[in-house]
C-alpha cells in the first residue's frame, strides 16, 4: 500500500518519464512481503533500453524492471539496495552542485579580474599619454 505521496509528485515523475529522463519517485509503503521496508524508489524511464544500462550500473537485473502498459516501466528499490542507490545519486548531485558552484565563482572571479585589468590598462595609458 502507497501513502505519503502527493499527486503533483506522481505527475512530475511521469513528465520525466515522458522526456526520456531516468525519473525518480519515492514514497512510503507497507507490503507484509517485504517486512522492515518502509519506502519504495521507483526509477523510471520511457527508453527501456536506458533504463535497464542504468540498473545494470547498480548491479539490477533487466528482468527485474516492472513493464507497465501505461508506458511509466521502472525498477522498485527496496532496502539496502534502494538506500546505496540513493546515497550514490546524492553523491553525485552534490558534486554536480560543487562544479556549478565551482564555475560561477570561477565567471566572477574572471569578470572582476577582467575589470580590474581594464581598470589599470585605463590609467596606465592616462597617465601615458599625458
Amino acid at each position: 500500500m502507497a501513502f505519503g505521496i502527493k499527486r503533483v509528485d506522481v505527475v512530475a515523475w511521469k513528465q520525466k518519464i515522458d522526456q526520456g529522463q531516468i525519473a525518480f519517485l519515492t514514497h512510503y509503503w507497507l507490503d507484509d512481503r517485504f517486512p522492515g521496508c518502509k519506502t519504495v524508489t521507483k526509477v523510471g524511464c520511457k527508453d527501456l533500453r536506458r533504463l535497464s544500462e542504468w540498473g545494470k550500473q547498480y548491479g539490477l537485473k533487466k528482468e527485474w524492471i516492472h513493464h507497465r502498459k501505461d508506458g511509466y516501466s521502472h525498477f522498485d528499490l527496496l532496502g539496502d539496495k534502494q538506500a546505496e542507490i540513493l546515497r550514490q545519486k546524492i553523491l553525485k548531485s552534490a558534486c554536480s552542485i560543487e562544479q556549478e558552484k565551482t564555475a560561477v565563482y570561477t565567471a566572477a572571479l574572471l569578470s572582476s579580474t577582467l575589470f580590474i585589468l581594464k581598470f589599470w590598462f585605463s590609467q596606465f595609458f592616462i597617465k601615458s599619454n599625458k
